[in-house]
This record gives structure tokens, sequence and C-alpha cells, in this order.
């Protein structure tokens, strides 16, 4: 391929644009794993110094995953339609995109999501990759980014029971490998009911055993004989879910 400068080229090989093309990583998500997906929030960069027309996005969907989604934005996180092939959901494959033209210093997201098939403990390696076939990239080796997850482990739940002492009403959860990390002792979150927030009264007793609090508010999210969905999430994004009736 041509390289711009070169000594002897024409006036009309040098009008091929010159941009360096990347693919990084920029999540919004905090585990990139949750309730069974891994997320990638994937930037598609043109580092410059020239526009390009078009720009393309491949991603073979790895091992112990099957496509679910993907969305693109603008790097101002407006919505946009990417022309892209992909499989149907639950479907392995690859995806292809046509992005178009992107602008000196500007980028593309393109946000993955892949449903997780592999087991707990199983390494999962994605890579996307990006290139324009219409200009000459002076730098390759950030064409392609390679992300490896490990599947994680889930909570494991021993019991649910209701404890009611001295007219206050709690939720005593016995489980283990609930996260026990100082530096971030809001984990494990508990989940009640659908599209709800965590619930943001807790005690952690020891490594087995966190208990919800708030009384009546509690047990008002438990109506007496009605099984109530619960999640419990660890930060790596591990989860169980069950439900629990009073």
């Amino acid at each position: 391929m041509f390289i711009p400068g070169a000594a002897g080229a024409s006036s009309a090989t040098k009008s091929v644009p010159t941009a360096d093309i990347s693919v990084e990583e920029r999540t919004f998500l905090d585990p990139s794993y949750d309730s069974g997906f891994f997320f990638y929030g994937l930037a598609v960069c043109n580092n410059g110094p020239d526009v390009v027309d078009s720009v393309t996005f491949t991603n073979p969907i790895p091992e112990g995953t099957v496509f679910g989604a993907l969305q693109g934005k603008t790097s101002g996180l407006e919505d946009i339609d990417l022309p892209c092939v992909t499989p149907q959901p639950g479907e392995q494959g690859t995806i292809s995109c046509s992005l178009g033209p992107i602008h000196p210093n500007d980028w593309i997201f393109v946000y993955l999501y892949l449903r997780v098939t592999a087991e707990p403990g199983a390494l999962v390696t994605n890579i996307a990759s990006s290139e324009s076939p219409t200009s000459y990239d002076p730098v390759t080796d950030n064409n392609s980014l390679v992300i490896g997850h490990g599947v994680p482990y889930p909570p494991v739940l021993y019991s649910i029971r209701s404890v009611t002492t001295s007219g206050k009403y709690r939720l005593r959860i016995h489980a283990g490998n609930m996260d026990d990390n100082a530096a971030f002792p809001e984990y494990p979150l508990v989940y009640i009911g659908e599209g709800e927030p965590p619930w943001p009264l807790r005690r952690r007793k020891d490594l087995f055993h966190l208990f919800l609090t708030g009384g009546s508010d509690l047990k008002a999210r438990f109506p007496k004989g009605v099984p109530v969905p619960l999640r419990i999430v660890n930060r790596d994004g591990g989860y169980i879910a069950t439900t629990f009736t009073r």
C-alpha cells in the first residue's frame, strides 16, 4: 500500500487519507458481567489526522457466549442506527458493521451484550477489530482489542428467613461466596422485586449472614403468602435469583 509522502508518488495517490483507527474499551458498567450477560463498551476511534469516509467493525461471537444485543452511539452518546449484520439473538456468528465517516479525534461507540453460556470459572475472550479500507493507517497494532473475562461464580444460597426482634422486621440471608471486600462494603447487593433499586438498609453479620433491615417498610415489600423475587449480586456480577414467601 502507498505510504503518503513517499518519493515519486503521484498527486492522485497522495490524496489517500491518513487515519489511525483504533478500538478501545470504554465501559460505564461495573461489573461488566450482570444477569448472565457480558457487556462491552467499545469505542472505534479516528486518532487523525484526516477524516475517513468508511470504517468497518467486526466482532466474532466468542465461545461460551451467544449474541444478545448491539447499540450504536455517537461520541455525544446519541443513539444511532448502525448498518450491521449480526447473528440472531441466542446464536453465534460474526458481527459486521459499517460505521460510516469518522472525523479526526472523534469516535463511535458500539455497545455489545453477549449472553453467557459458559460455566462459572470459564474464560471468555472477545476480539473486536476495526479498519478503514479506503485510507492509510500508520498504526495497525491498535486495530484490534482482546478482552478476556472469567465467568464469575454466584453466591451459594443456604436459606432466607424473616426475623422479628423487638417488633422490628428483618430478613436474614444465609449464603456462601458472598462478597467480603472492605473496600466495597455495599456489596453484595440485594434486589427485592422487579425493576427496583437495591435495598439500601442492610447489615453484614459475618461471611455467611446478611441482614436486610427496614422494619415495617421492609415487611410491606413481602405481602403474606406471595412469592417475591430476590436477587443477590456480588461486585463481580455473580448472582443468584430466587423468591421468598413470608
